[in-house]
């Protein structure tokens, strides 16, 4: 192993001290052991040169929105200024470091990257993906920063219902141009960032039309919206602005109108299907529903990245959380006057350490989900056929971790904050900001409780085909499972000990049969239903079958890519010991949040047997305890990243706070 003593330091001495030098294990080792001396050298590479650079020094006040997009507009041309010959033009240069990269910013603040990742990826990557190669002068341009793209899906009246869009491309062979409009204001393409102020040119998805009178459903087009020089709108082109958000305001987010805007053939993207001069569309998918999911399945690409920038949200909450609970000290035994820190407290482990155990279930996932996602974009942009089987299987797990993180991360952001008590509800605590901004992921790309329907959608559509068909359709694993229905669901509870129930492989199958149970009732519920119509039946299983379906297998996807990453590490033993109580830990929290299930459904027959989880449950937070401040030190940024008083690595929350706020009051503490 490495020795990076370099890039990790000791901690300074202070109050996290005594945790520390309780620790089971090394949390440098277990820092190399989650991302690999490069990625770690090169993620604090990326932070010291942030905190050394006045461009990106803390403000003591808060920003206007102009000036918040200002600065974001500023730390974004650094970017290419500093870095875009490094990450983007060198041929060499591996998935790995561009994800590390980005995420290493996006840790420090979202919106400048999120503006990057917007014109960088999503928008070129759309016109890699899906557009010819008369466009990629276009690309080129994005990618040098000449030009500033964005992503436009959303209208006014429609977002997730994305086949009820309604603007509309109706080609024009007498000119060889389509022309683009907006029918009225519901109709208007919103909430695209980059669009507000900066965007000169935008993906926009809008209903096309032939000149026969023919709709071909939603197509992607290349629109030009501003003129590069001026940024002034193009004639034909009304763009407004959203405001002031809730969060996230560095990001300019606006609306777009058309008014019979044209454009030329060669903007359509037309590598799924095209149309020829003298206006008959001419596909290479003839299924309409499957022609559909490829012109939106760069959307999956945005998903991911949400996955992966989340999760920099969870862990910023967790070490606030956890280093401010291992400092504060309320009570104590009776007769003494010693208070003890509070995450002595049961009930703080029991809001914090859950919490704890998915951003380490997280971190893993989201890499298991970014490369696989990557070797299906570059297999797609090479022109050749990734397997219907993978990208429909990437598209439903994609949909599901959406949710499932931005929901995560959500729920830990209020718990540590409630934890921190009131010192947690003070703006300097970082937390509300950090709520704001992370509130956003769970609404864009697809508000969750939606989206997850396309996850139920293909297990209810995959089990009606016959449960051994998931043996195929599941390259990844993640549903394999369900082709052995029929036995797991005849499963019961047989364990005797707290131990049995918290080893993973007993956790695992607890897992198969909850998924397996929640699959067949959906399906039960779904033949149930007295309707013609598929979408009505799909609308009336949804709360109590189809979103706990997808959310439990979303879970235990996570529960397996984690456990796979233990058992292939080797030789580091106190770290595989503390990190298989954390992955037992995350499964005995879902399995306990469906209890009820499990007892409705028969696989477990006494209170004895719910008794047992508990038990494990609480035995779990205890055994956990001295190791959660190292843990969060294993996987935290520094403390310019957390930018936190109650969470710097000191421990020293009063001293923190005192020089925060001595900022405020003029030196006068």
């Amino acid at each position: 192993m490495s020795v990076v003593e370099d890039i990790l330091p000791d901690f300074p001495r202070g109050p996290l001290s005594e945790y520390r030098a309780k620790a089971s294990f090394d949390w440098r080792r277990m820092a190399l052991l989650l991302d690999g001396e490069s990625v770690l050298r090169l993620k604090y590479k990326v932070w010291n040169y942030l905190s050394r650079d006045p461009l990106f020094a803390r403000p003591d006040y808060t920003l206007t929105v102009r000036q918040q997009r200002d600065l974001a507009q500023k730390r974004q041309k650094k970017f290419f200024e500093e870095f875009y010959q490094l990450i983007y033009t060198n041929a060499h240069v591996s998935p790995q470091i561009t994800k590390t990269f980005l995420m290493a910013l996006v840790s420090y603040d979202a919106c400048f990257p999120g503006k990057l990742l917007l014109s960088l990826e999503l928008f070129s990557g759309t016109l890699r993906s899906l557009g010819t190669d008369s466009l990629s002068d276009i690309v080129e341009q994005t990618m040098q920063g000449k030009i500033f793209g964005t992503f436009v899906v959303t209208e006014i009246a429609h977002g997730t219902n994305t086949r009820a869009l309604r603007t509309m491309a109706t080609y024009d062979r007498d000119t060889e141009e389509f022309v683009i409009h907006t029918p009225d204001f519901e109709a208007a393409k919103c909430w695209a960032a980059n669009l507000a102020d900066t965007g000169t040119h935008g993906i926009i998805y809008a209903q096309l039309y032939t000149p026969d009178g023919k709709h071909h459903g939603l197509n992607g087009f290349l629109v030009p919206l501003r003129d590069p020089e001026t940024m002034e709108p193009f004639p034909g082109v009304v763009i407004g602005d959203l405001g002031e958000k809730v969060g996230l305001n560095g990001l300019d987010n606006g609306f777009v109108m058309f008014h019979h805007y044209r454009i030329p053939r060669a903007n359509m993207l037309a590598r799924v299907g095209e149309v020829t001069p003298s206006g008959e569309f001419v596909t290479r998918v003839e299924d309409s529903k499957k022609r559909f999911s490829i012109v939106l399945g760069i959307l999956s690409e945005g998903r991911v990245a949400i996955c992966c920038g989340v999760s920099n949200n969870l862990v910023k909450a967790v070490t606030i959380g956890i280093r401010y609970s291992a400092t504060r000290r309320q009570f104590g035994p009776e007769g003494s006057d010693e208070e003890l820190p509070v995450i002595e407290y049961q009930t703080q482990q029991h809001r914090l350490f859950p919490h704890l155990a998915t951003a380490f279930a997280a971190l893993t996932f989201v890499d298991w989900l970014y490369y696989e996602n990557y070797a299906i974009k570059q297999i797609s942009l090479r022109g050749s056929d990734v397997g219907l089987s993978k990208g429909i299987e990437m598209h439903a797990l994609s949909c599901v971790a959406k949710a499932i993180i931005t929901w995560a991360a959500r729920d830990a952001i209020q718990e540590c904050r409630e934890a921190c008590g009131g010192h947690g509800y003070l703006k300097v605590a970082q937390l509300g900001d950090l709520r704001s901004d992370n509130d956003a992921s769970c609404t864009y790309e697809g508000a969750n409780n939606v989206v997850i329907q396309q996850t139920s959608n293909w297990l209810l559509a995959t089990l009606f085909r016959g449960h051994e068909e998931f043996r195929s359709k599941s390259p990844y694993g993640s549903a394999s499972f369900f082709a052995d229905l029929p036995t797991t669901v005849q499963m019961k509870f047989h364990w005797r000990s707290v131990e049995e129930v918290i080893e993973p492989e007993n956790l695992l199958q607890t897992f198969n049969w909850l998924c397996c149970f929640l699959l067949q009732k959906t399906a039960e519920k779904a033949q149930g239903i007295q309707s013609n119509s598929i979408s009505d039946i799909r609308h009336k299983i949804q709360v109590f079958n189809a979103i706990p379906l997808a959310i439990t297998y979303g879970q235990r996807m996570i529960f397996q890519t984690f456990y796979k990453f233990i058992l292939n590490l080797n030789g580091v033993l106190a770290e595989r010991t503390v990190l298989m109580k954390l992955l037992s830990l995350y499964g005995c929290h879902v399995i306990l949040q469906n209890i009820s299930i499990l007892q409705k459904g028969g696989f477990l027959s006494s209170p004895q047997e719910s008794d047992l989880y508990e038990e494990a449950y609480l035995r779990l937070l205890e055994e956990i305890k001295d190791d959660a401040v190292s843990l969060v030190d294993a996987i935290a940024p520094p403390d310019f990243i957390i930018n936190s008083p109650l969470g710097m690595s000191n421990g020293e929350i009063y001293e923190n706070l005192k020089a925060t706020l001595n900022k405020i009051n003029k030196n006068k503490l």
